[in-house]
């Protein structure tokens, strides 16, 4: 593991902050970005899109353990994981 962002409280990336963790990652080449959504609020529709991008231009494998309510923010990638309870929720049963 080479970058994590994690708060416990809702925390959102300021435009400055969000860039630098984009070229960090360009930076480093990584085969795969492992995104783990916890709902507060760092990982927006906005990051996502932009690290899709950067995994698309970069040849970079996304795999992501997202919450029910942001998992349409993560289509098309290469995998996503979620606990049991939350796949129930992406599915609505």
């Amino acid at each position: 593991q080479l970058l994590r962002v994690d708060y416990e409280e809702k925390v959102e990336l300021d435009t400055q902050h969000k860039e630098e963790m984009y070229n960090k990652i360009i930076q480093l080449q990584p085969e795969l970005m492992i995104i783990s959504d916890y709902n507060k609020g760092t990982i927006g529709e906005d990051v996502i899109t932009r690290l899709k991008e950067i995994g698309k231009e970069y040849d970079i494998k996304i795999l992501a353990d997202a919450k029910p309510k942001n998992s349409e923010y993560f289509k098309n990638i290469y995998l996503i994981k979620p606990n049991f309870k939350e796949f129930c929720g992406i599915i609505n049963k």
